[in-house]
């Protein structure tokens, strides 16, 4: 971005499809505490309003824990009861392939022990490769000219995914193949 711009990205991992995705995307140029704040604002204001309600915000947030939730069921039931549909779309994606995904987030649906959870860093190596595949199309770019890099960048992911859809040929996130 130019200078005085930040890219703020909030990126997905999709199994079937085998790459990750930029899912929320920000441009900001403060830095600053206050700043931060205003734009996770924004950003689960936009979360309110695919669900529709504010506790049901509140439930799925609370499913990111280390900790065990005192009412997991009673939780689970609260978003597929007052989610609406994409509240209920939301949670049977994280319920599909028996769970795997609510595991992922939920430190009581996994298997993995409570130390792991607590000493595993908050960043992962899927965010780092969306993050560098992003930065390929170019840094130090006016704010327009970094939008519609964007653009381009999204529209050819987009179309890899498709290609993963239609031929069960996954062509995201794969070991290199030729000779370094």
């Amino acid at each position: 971005m130019s200078v005085g711009w930040q890219e703020f990205e909030m990126e997905a991992w999709f199994p079937e499809y085998g790459c990750s995705v930029v899912v929320a995307r920000a441009f900001t140029n403060s830095q600053s505490g206050k700043a931060h704040f205003i734009l996770f604002e924004r950003i689960f204001d936009v979360m309110k309003q695919d669900t529709g309600i504010e506790n049901v915000r509140a439930a799925m947030m609370s499913l990111a824990s280390a900790e065990p939730l005192a009412e997991l069921p009673g939780t689970l039931d609260l978003i597929q009861r007052q989610g609406g549909k994409k509240g209920n779309d939301w949670l049977n994606d994280k319920l599909a392939a028996e769970g795997f995904a609510l595991a992922g987030i939920c430190r009581q649906r996994s298997l993995n022990p409570v130390e792991s959870w607590k000493a595993a860093p908050n960043t992962t190596n899927g965010n780092e490769q969306a993050h560098r595949d992003a930065n390929r199309n170019g840094v130090h770019l006016s704010l327009f000219a970094g939008i519609m890099r964007i653009l381009q960048y999204d529209s050819r992911k987009k179309k890899l995914i498709n290609i993963t859809t239609q031929t069960d040929i996954p062509v995201c996130d794969n070991h290199s193949t030729d000779f370094e």
